[in-house]
């Protein structure tokens, strides 16, 4: 890279491709840490030589060769799996250079990659990595990949009982489905709300989440409406039993493995103790108890006043 008399700049192209060729040497012998500093030469090269799109490729690589190296190992500690933090971080560098080199698409995708790395590790993170990917594929008009990652946002949302958060996803998630016609995937994401709500304790909204999707095309009359109208009908009346059966059916329980848990745990308020309408006998008593009292109060003043 140095200059001299006939040559008045550095030869960035040919630095970068040396340290490409390093990197891949490196990574081939499973010496990861020189595999990532090669990638890092590589893709500061590229950023002199004003080529940001293989800039971006190249922190990418960095950040993978992280990744190799933590999960290379059996047991990795705790040090070395704080380093998939890192390798996020230079993913998330180059997603913001693939943005502003006008390829969104694979941004998106490494943003994705980088969710899918530190999802084990640190939940609230990939949940913003998969809502940006998710917004990045949105902006671009490109409806089923975006919602893709929103079905990965709301169930890990759910995970970690953010659940005002998960409810929120779910209705986005549900109206983005249904922007695409995809409707039997509406009928899914309307249970998944619904235990969501039923968990927050808001029947209200619950009841609500059910009478809207009575808009979309062939929720009237299907298996799902009429579980969810039975399960509704059982939380009101805090029949444990039947709220039970219903989250125990197999439409409940081969949901995603998230929403299953919600729906196996769902517990109706007041200790599952079944509301119980009056006998046709307690409510005689209770009418002539009241036909006595209005007697009593007509003979007190049948005599008029003093």
């Amino acid at each position: 890279l140095k200059t001299s008399f006939m040559k008045w700049k550095p030869d960035y192209d040919s630095a970068a491709s040396e340290y490409a060729k390093a990197a891949v040497a490196f990574k081939n012998a499973k010496q990861y840490d020189q595999a990532k500093d090669a990638y890092l030469r590589e893709a500061e090269s590229h950023q002199n030589n004003r080529a940001f799109f293989h800039a971006a490729k190249a922190y990418e690589q960095a950040g993978m060769m992280l990744k190799s190296k933590v999960f290379s190992k059996r047991g990795a500690s705790k040090q070395e799996m704080q380093q998939l933090g890192e390798a996020v971080l230079l993913i998330e560098k180059a997603s913001m250079m693939f943005i502003e080199n006008g390829t969104p698409d694979t941004a998106a995708m490494a943003l994705d990659r980088a969710g899918k790395l530190i999802e084990n590790v640190n939940l609230n993170k990939a949940v913003e990595l998969y809502q940006q990917a998710a917004s990045v594929f949105e902006n671009e008009e490109r409806l089923r990949q975006s919602v893709e990652l929103l079905g990965k946002v709301s169930r890990l949302l759910v995970r970690s009982r953010r659940l005002d958060e998960a409810a929120v996803s779910l209705l986005k998630e549900k109206n983005m489905y249904k922007e695409i016609e995809n409707y039997p995937t509406c009928f899914k994401k309307t249970i998944a709300q619904v235990l969501v709500q039923l968990h927050r304790n808001d029947y209200v909204a619950a009841d609500k989440c059910v009478r809207e999707s009575y808009s979309i095309p062939g929720f009237n009359g299907s298996e799902d409406a009429i579980a969810l109208e039975q399960l509704l009908e059982g939380f009101d009346e805090q029949d444990q039993d039947q709220v039970s059966a219903i989250c125990n059916s197999p439409l409940f329980k081969y949901m995603d493995n998230d929403y299953a848990k919600l729906a196996l745990s769902l517990r109706v308020p007041g200790g599952g103790v079944k509301k119980s309408p009056a006998s046709p006998q307690e409510a005689a008593g209770t009418t002539g108890k009241a036909a006595s009292h209005a007697a009593e109060d007509d003979d007190e003043y049948s005599s008029g006043l003093c």
